[in-house]
């Protein structure tokens, strides 16, 4: 993984992973709500990511992620400002026109490749990878 990382944005880059989820919200249903959002990296420069796949022993599937924003954000589970809070790290696709128009992200969203951006949070198991600037 590293060495790809390296070959694609070179040395000086930097990983972002969001918080794993804690035990007692796995099956809360609260509001969450955005408290705070950063943009880390914009559409002009390539990141990656690193996903886990199902294989018997640890095997990551990595690809670059072109037209797209990371973000990194602080979510609050309820309304109560007592709540634990969350870092996580979100991905908005701003050109999906080569996407597979089956892919589950047009049905759950009711459009079509290439129609509109697609969001999504970053599982605790995956890796965002950012060229330092």
């Amino acid at each position: 993984m590293i060495s790809f990382v390296v070959e694609r944005l070179g040395s000086a880059v930097e990983v972002l992973e969001s918080q794993p989820t804690p035990q007692f919200l796995k099956n809360a249903t609260s509001n969450v709500t955005i408290k705070s959002l950063n943009l880390r990296s914009n559409t002009a420069t390539n990141n990656l990511v690193c996903h886990k796949l199902l294989f018997p022993s640890m095997l990551r599937g990595c690809h670059e992620l072109a037209s797209t924003k990371v973000y990194e954000a602080q979510l609050q589970i309820d309304a109560s400002d007592s709540s634990p809070s969350i870092y996580a790290v979100a991905v908005c696709h701003f050109d999906t026109s080569k996407w597979n128009s089956g892919h589950p992200a047009f049905a759950l969203l009711g459009t079509s490749p290439g129609k509109g951006t697609i969001c999504h949070w970053i599982r605790a198991d995956e890796h965002v990878w950012l060229r330092v600037q």
